[in-house]
């Protein structure tokens, strides 16, 4: 299945069911260190869903004081043909701060998994993963 290559700048309607699927919705918070009395670092999240599309959507969301407008990285996991339970790292995109369209190659076949880590100052952040269809 191939997939149309959409602009940079096209406005992104997440209200069209036909065509936008919520895949996963991440609610996280920097848990807190007593010995240092202050937020250690947000635990890199594993959503369990597949995705087959290369186009998504994310939508991040901070509601603690913070400046940034960078949130953190999202890195596409494949599965490898090496050995069972092997996966590998494809390729990576940033995260902002509000709505972004995310695409990423169409080189692999098959599905492939995500992975989110939340940069080192980032206090709580929401993450909705959108599937264009």
């Amino acid at each position: 299945m191939t997939f149309p290559i959409i602009p940079e700048n096209t406005p992104i309607n997440l209200q069209d069911n036909e065509r936008w699927r919520l895949r996963v919705t991440l609610s996280l918070r920097a848990p807190f260190d007593p010995k240092t009395q202050s937020a250690s670092r947000i635990p890199e999240a594993f959503p369990p869903q597949t995705f087959n599309s290369p186009i998504l959507a994310t939508q991040a969301v901070i509601q603690a004081q913070y400046s940034g407008s960078a949130v953190g990285r999202i890195l596409r996991i494949q599965r490898s043909s090496l050995g069972s339970g092997s996966n590998i790292v494809t390729s990576g995109r940033r995260i902002w701060r509000g709505l972004q369209l995310i695409t990423f190659n169409q080189d692999l076949i098959g599905g492939f998994q995500l992975r989110f880590l939340a940069y080192r100052r980032i206090p709580d952040v929401t993450l909705l993963i959108y599937e264009y269809l």
